[in-house]
């Protein structure tokens, strides 16, 4: 089998390796920010922001020397479709420069190699040669790139990978009446159609520029309803719904008690989630979060991981009333 290499969401490792186990991954290994797995054919599922095909890997302590170790090393490139290449060096997180005759002599091997020519500035193809903080060292064809969140995300706006994840914890089923609560530009309610495991989706936000971008976003699909709504009080029936995905503003307000604001809106969920359906959301508000929960008659865990630097906890709660 192939082996991959693929860079996840930090703190959320353990949740991707059981997404790709179930799309055919063997002898998935947990890294901080990736996963190292056996696969066959490329996975390809939004949980993954970037993905590599490993050519070769081995342990080195220094960079520079992880460099010389590859003109010794004998591996086969795969069929490369493209005419140029260029090497990405990383070294324990970060992007770095080695020695330019080294690099020049990795070039002249690699296109020996490959028939290839270098191109530093747009090339075909990028080659990555990582060094993590652990020493290990992966020389990686890479093969999936996400595209750049800045132009392809409103300001606000969740990650797909991120999504991806809330997906998989909620359980969603094909049967599911599923919430987002906090709306915001519809990240969530297009991932649900997307997966296609729903029967009804409802997604609302108190903001006119959110309600009317999510109307146009998601205007061609069937049974989802846009709402103009307070989530700590929304027109939903009680026990009328089987799970909510959501991301509540993370614990950054002015003039609003964040106490009262977390127990309104989670005694909301609680009246109208059924018996035993799932609650997962995002927030920064560590102790309010739980507070809220455990006032609210809900068993619960979380994941603390980061979102553009900052500490974040994705909750998965059941409500038991």
């Amino acid at each position: 089998m192939k082996q991959w290499y693929a860079s996840v969401n930090y703190g959320l490792e353990d949740v991707c390796a059981k997404i790709i186990g179930h799309h055919g991954a063997k002898d998935i290994k947990t890294l901080d920010s990736a996963l190292v797995f056996s696969c066959e054919n490329e996975i390809n599922n939004k949980c993954i922001n970037n993905l590599f095909l490993i050519m070769t890997n081995y342990f080195c302590e220094d960079i520079t020397a992880a460099a010389k170790q590859l003109f010794r090393k004998r591996f086969n490139f795969p069929k490369l479709n493209g005419r140029s290449f260029r090497v990405v060096v990383m070294d324990c997180g970060k992007l770095c420069a080695i020695p330019a005759k080294i690099m020049e002599e990795l070039e002249k091997i690699i296109s020996y190699k490959t028939n290839l020519s270098p191109n530093r500035a747009n090339p075909d193809i990028e080659l990555w040669l990582n060094r993590r903080n652990d020493s290990a060292v992966f020389f990686m064809l890479r093969m999936k790139k996400h595209a750049s969140f800045d132009k392809t995300l409103k300001k606000g706006e969740l990650r797909p990978d991120i999504v991806s994840v809330m997906l998989h914890e909620a359980g969603l089923e094909k049967d599911f009446v599923v919430v987002d609560l906090f709306g915001g530009w519809g990240a969530i309610a297009a991932a649900v159609i997307e997966s296609g495991n729903y029967k009804k989706i409802y997604s609302g936000d108190n903001n006119d520029a959110c309600v009317a971008h999510q109307k146009n976003r998601l205007k061609k699909n069937k049974n989802c309803f846009i709402n103009h709504w307070d989530a700590r009080k929304t027109p939903l029936g009680d026990k009328s719904v089987d799970a909510i995905i959501t991301d509540p503003p993370w614990g950054e307000f002015e003039n609003i008690n964040i106490n009262i604001f977390y127990n309104e809106f989670i005694n909301e969920a609680a009246r109208i989630l059924k018996p035993g359906g799932a609650f997962v959301f995002l927030t920064s508000a560590l102790d309010e979060a739980q507070q809220a929960l455990d006032a609210n008659g809900f068993t619960h865990s979380n994941i603390p991981t980061k979102i553009n630097g900052k500490n974040t906890y994705l909750f998965t709660a059941k409500n038991n009333l």
